[in-house]
């Protein structure tokens, strides 16, 4: 006798036997004991979820000699002749191969006739989204209206493709993918029945791999006996599948976790040599990450869910922001790989990216307190800049990746906002020592200025501003008019800081708006261009080559620029 596969040999008879899609299998058992039967069903979802199954299930239902019924007796010779496809009143049609319109009227041509043996004629159309357009418009008269000895059964994965029409006109059920628990309890049965031995922990890597489809699943369980004979064990399973084992995935992590760049590229080389698909490594660390993350969040009964043995060691290592970076890189990456020159470089990039960012978490000026954030900034003059930054703003909460060099120098920092961190950071690091109180005034004005060391439209601002009064701890400030709309009652907060951070005190800050003459850096700045502009063209004025070519040639002045 020949070999028969899994998926036809397991396939469900009843629904009772029915793996998952219980809210259809219900609906549809209490639609027939209570006599309430449709003319035509549509069944969507994605392969291998029992679209067909369940289509000839209703058939058997429909039609058992023992009447109709939600549990057919699966044993009388309507029922025998469904399940071995040759009950001669259940027609079906395979739309993918017959997608002409000549193909569907004489389909429809038959539909008048009395069915032969059974109590219904049952038309099971497959894939009914490949019909064309004139195939659809053939089929919508007897699809609203067919005779009651006819039920229409339809099967897609693309429900979208449908026209509005075919769609009003049936009763729609939608099969949702099957779970990992699910798939992976239905092959335990089917090998207890088969007495094969297995690892639950390969299973579960098959379901994983079936992506909600168990015909897929029974696919790759076929294959998975032949590659390992009598017993079906994880390592043989992840092997057949070209999956990175467990351990490797561990030591990437446990590499990032230590922050050892040699060890990390030690298991990359390893990697290599095993040729190893890196697309599918990142896809499987992305799982790892996602399962130390809930495991996190969720505390000590979630490390259950880790199907990575030795992980639960170490979910101590990474906090949950380092966890959602990680993921968030991976995902990002995943796509970049496949423009890197190879696959390789694309998954070096990414484990560098991991090892090089890591993240700041700043909360809104909401009155919530501040959250603690580390980073690791460069001292080196000839490093990159530190401030390169991937952002990902939030209402409540941002996000920022900064680069860490050198790794080992950690300065905590305490921070409101995104903006009011940089003004604090810009504060910080400046050398310079507060001018004398008796010396602050209009004239001292643009030193300040330049010793706060300023950063973005703040920056623009406070050059363009002049000190109107300073009494020990108020300053009051008058801007420029052209930059009354960019000072905002943020920013005017932000320069708060920045003065009660240089004077070390709390300034109260004051402002107006107005002529602010040469007292400010902008002004001054604009006198000494103009005196530089006078001094130009004097000087131009003086040439004799230029003289020349203005009288000979005609020549025209128009803008003197200093040279460098």
């Amino acid at each position: 006798m020949s070999y028969q596969v899994l998926a036809r040999k397991y396939r469900s008879a009843s629904f009772s036997e029915l793996v998952g899609q219980e809210h259809v299998s219900k609906a549809l058992s209490n639609a027939i004991e209570q006599e309430r039967l449709h003319h035509a069903y549509l069944f969507t979802g994605t392969r291998g979820v029992g679209k067909t199954t369940i289509a000839r299930i209703l058939a058997k239902c429909l039609n058992c000699l023992e009447g109709v019924t939600a549990n057919p007796c699966g044993k009388c010779e309507h029922c025998v002749n469904i399940d071995s496809g040759s009950f001669v009143d259940l027609i079906e049609v395979d739309a993918a191969s017959k997608t002409k319109v000549e193909d569907t009227r004489e389909l429809l041509d038959n539909v008048q006739y009395a069915p032969v043996v059974g109590r219904y004629k049952v038309y099971l159309i497959d894939e009914v989204h490949m019909l064309s357009g004139h195939s659809f418009n053939a089929l919508l008269k007897t699809l609203e209206e067919p005779p009651e000895h006819v039920k229409f059964l339809l099967a897609t994965t693309e429900h979208k493709k449908l026209p509005i029409t075919i769609l009003s006109r049936c009763l729609r059920f939608n099969l949702r993918p099957l779970t990992i628990s699910e798939i992976t309890s239905h092959m335990e049965y089917i090998l207890g029945k088969e007495t094969i031995g297995f690892e639950r922990e390969a299973l579960e890597v098959i379901a994983s791999a079936a992506n909600g489809s168990m015909r897929d699943a029974l696919s790759i369980l076929d294959q998975a006996i032949g590659f390992s004979a009598a017993n079906i064990s994880y390592a043989a399973v992840n092997k057949m599948l070209g999956n990175t084992d467990a351990e490797t995935l561990l030591k990437l992590l446990k590499s990032l976790s230590e922050e050892k760049a040699n060890s990390l590229f030690e298991v990359i080389d390893f990697m290599d040599k095993q040729g190893v698909d890196y697309q599918q490594v990142v896809l499987e660390f992305v799982e790892l990450i996602h399962n130390l993350a809930i495991a996190k969040a969720l505390g000590s009964n979630a490390r259950l869910m880790l199907k990575h043995k030795g992980a639960e060691k170490l979910i101590d290592s990474f906090d949950e922001a380092q966890l959602q970076l990680f993921y968030q890189i991976a995902l990002k990456c995943k796509d970049e790989m496949q423009l890197a020159p190879s696959l390789r470089i694309g998954f070096e990039m990414l484990m560098l990216r991991m090892f090089k960012f890591e993240i700041a978490i700043y909360e809104s000026d909401n009155g919530s307190k501040p959250l603690e954030a580390q980073r690791n900034i460069s001292k080196e003059t000839n490093s990159s800049p530190t401030n390169a930054k991937l952002v990902n703003t939030k209402p409540v909460q941002a996000a920022e990746l900064v680069t860490r060099k050198p790794i080992n120098m950690p300065v905590e920092t305490k921070i409101e906002s995104h903006a009011q961190e940089q003004v604090k950071a810009q504060v910080q690091t400046q050398a310079a020592t507060p001018i004398k109180e008796d010396a602050i005034n209009n004239n001292s004005w643009p030193n300040i200025v330049t010793d706060l060391n300023p950063i973005g439209m703040n920056k623009v601002i406070l050059e363009n501003s002049a000190l109107k009064e300073y009494t020990g701890n108020k300053i009051h400030l008058v801007v420029a008019l052209e930059q009354e709309a960019c000072m905002t009652p943020l920013r005017e907060g932000q320069i708060s800081k920045y003065l009660s951070s240089y004077f070390n005190k709390t300034i109260a800050l004051e402002v107006s708006f107005g002529d602010i003459g040469n007292h400010s850096i902008a002004g001054k700045n604009a006198a000494i261009k103009q005196e530089k502009d006078t001094e130009l063209k004097a000087k131009i004025n003086k040439d004799e080559n230029i003289q020349s070519m203005i009288d000979v040639l005609g020549a025209k002045v128009i803008g003197v620029q200093e040279s460098n």
